[in-house]
């Protein structure tokens, strides 16, 4: 079982790496492999950011949680990755992504129950 503090944090860290997925895809248009170049790339460097940020937003839910249930969740990237590639880059979903992702969803709920 899963404290309620923990699904949250969990819940949050997943969104936040889904904001960090589409910031590092922006970002990844004007990518070269040049220091002072990645660095002056603002999607590119807070994409990384937030993805740091929502791993240490695991600690303490490993902290008050089984690893083999609060691990599982990070699955639910996959949701908000898909989620904001659809609404903010107009990427078309096809029915066999959303069948897929219904199954990842599906999982981390048993898994979490």
């Amino acid at each position: 079982m899963i404290s309620l503090f923990s699904l949250a944090l969990v819940n949050f860290a997943t969104f936040l790496g889904g904001i960090g997925s589409l910031l590092l895809k922006i970002g990844s248009d004007k990518f070269v492999f040049d220091l002072k170049k990645i660095l002056l790339n603002k999607p590119l460097v807070f994409g990384l950011l937030i993805y740091v940020l929502s791993t240490f937003l695991f600690v303490p839910a490993l902290h008050n949680a089984n690893l083999s249930v609060v691990y599982p969740f990070v699955s639910m990237s996959y949701f908000w990755a898909m989620f904001f590639s659809f609404v903010f880059l107009k990427e078309r979903i096809s029915l066999r992504k959303i069948v897929a992702v219904l199954f990842i969803v599906g999982g981390v709920i048993i898994i979490g129950l």
